[in-house]
């Protein structure tokens, strides 16, 4: 049931949207605080840059969903990529905007 709800989320979260740009503080707020990818994650460290190797759409999609694939239904996950799908859970439209706002820079 988590796996299909998370499934279904990404694809709400992934899918491409004509509002505006996220809030670049907001993202950074959210990074870290609420979402506490500051746990695994430095913006200045293995995130450096990656703005500029994405465009806003695929950072959205490799955010969501990080990794080469996403492992299916009963594979066996890292613990990074069983954190990634508990937080789409969690994630607002917002949140998404605000982080790619943020990771873009």
């Amino acid at each position: 049931i988590h796996f299909l709800r998370q499934q279904a989320r990404f694809r709400e979260l992934s899918r491409p949207t004509d509002t505006p740009p996220g809030d670049r503080a907001a993202g950074e707020a959210f990074f870290n605080g609420a979402a506490n990818c500051r746990s695994c994650h430095s913006a200045t460290g293995d995130l450096a840059g990656i703005g500029r190797k994405y465009d806003p759409a695929k950072l959205r999609e490799r955010l969501l969903r990080p990794g080469p694939a996403m492992p299916s239904e009963g594979a066996s996950w890292t613990a990074g990529q069983a954190a990634h799908l508990r937080l789409l859970e969690s994630y607002t439209p917002a949140n998404v905007q605000d982080l790619v706002a943020y990771l873009s820079r």
